[in-house]
C-alpha cells in the first residue's frame, strides 16, 4: 500500500486515475475517505507467467502516477496462457480494482481485484421501450454472448427467468453492436463466451427520463462484463499486490 497526495489534493488524485468518483460530495465531506476506482490497462504476458508490456488506457495514461502503475503490474505474475498443454504468450485487457482511504500520511491506494477479459472498444447502452416505460416495467437483463475472434459479439441470448421480454430485446440489441478487444494466445485471437449485467431503472416515480446501466462504465463493478474462462488469471496473491 502507497500513501500519496494530501486530502486538500484528492480531487486532482482521482482525476488522475481517471475514476467517476463523486468528486464533489467527497470534497464537501467531513468522513475519512474510502472510495474504489477502476483502471484500465491492456497487457501481454509471457510463456514464463510474467508481464511484458503494459498500456494504460484513459487519461490516467498521461498521469503522473501512470510509471508507478506500470511498474507494480510489470511485478504481478499470471498463471500462462497454454496452446495444446504447452505454456504461451497470451494479451488481454486488465482491469485493476483500486481502494483509496484516508490516513494520516495521505491517501493510500490498495489493490481491491484484479480481473482479465476481452476489452469494451465501443458499446451503445439500450434504448428503453417504450411500452416498458409506459408500464413503468424496470429490471436488469444479463445478456449472454460471445466475442468472436473479431470482437464481434455473436451467439446473443438472455435466460427467459432472468428478463421480461421488452428489456431483453433492447438489451440483446444493443449488445449486438458492442464492439471487443478480444484476447490472444499465441498471438491467435480467441473467442470468449461472455455475460454482462443491464439496468434498466426509472429514476424516481413519474420520471419519463428513464436510465440504463451499462457496463462500458469500467467504475461499476457491478455492471462489468464478465468471462467464463480467461486466457489469463492471476498468480500473485491478491493480498501481495503493490501499487
Amino acid at each position: 500500500m502507497a500513501a500519496y497526495a494530501p486530502r486538500h489534493r484528492l480531487a486532482r488524485l482521482l482525476l488522475l486515475l481517471a475514476a467517476a468518483l463523486p468528486i464533489a460530495a467527497l470534497a464537501a465531506s467531513d468522513r475519512p475517505l474510502d472510495e474504489s476506482a477502476t483502471v484500465w490497462a491492456d497487457i501481454a504476458v509471457g510463456a514464463d507467467g510474467k508481464v511484458t508490456e503494459v498500456s494504460l488506457l484513459g487519461r490516467v495514461s498521461t498521469s503522473a502516477l501512470a510509471p508507478r502503475l506500470i511498474q507494480s503490474v510489470r511485478a504481478w505474475e499470471f498463471k500462462p496462457a497454454r496452446r495444446n498443454g504447452v505454456a504461451v504468450p497470451a494479451t488481454s485487457g486488465l482491469a485493476i480494482d483500486l481502494r483509496l482511504q484516508e490516513t494520516p500520511a495521505g491517501v493510500a491506494i490498495s489493490v481491491r481485484d484484479v480481473y482479465a477479459s476481452p476489452r469494451t472498444e465501443r458499446a451503445y447502452a439500450p434504448t428503453y421501450p417504450a411500452r416498458a416505460l409506459g408500464d413503468r416495467i424496470e429490471g436488469t437483463v444479463h445478456v449472454q454472448f460471445t466475442v468472436s475472434e473479431t470482437g464481434r459479439t455473436i451467439e446473443l441470448g438472455s435466460p427467459e427467468r432472468d428478463s421480461q421480454p421488452l428489456l431483453a430485446k433492447a438489451a440483446i440489441d444493443a449488445v449486438r453492436h458492442w464492439r471487443f478487444k478480444p484476447q490472444t494466445v499465441d498471438g491467435i485471437a480467441v473467442a470468449s463466451r461472455a455475460s454482462v449485467p443491464i439496468v434498466f431503472r426509472l429514476d424516481r416515480p413519474g420520471a419519463r427520463t428513464p436510465k440504463s446501466e451499462v457496463a462500458p462504465d469500467p467504475s461499476r463493478q457491478d455492471s462489468r462484463v464478465t468471462v467464463e474462462t480467461s486466457v489469463l488469471e492471476l498468480a500473485t496473491p491478491l493480498a501481495d499486490l503493490r501499487i
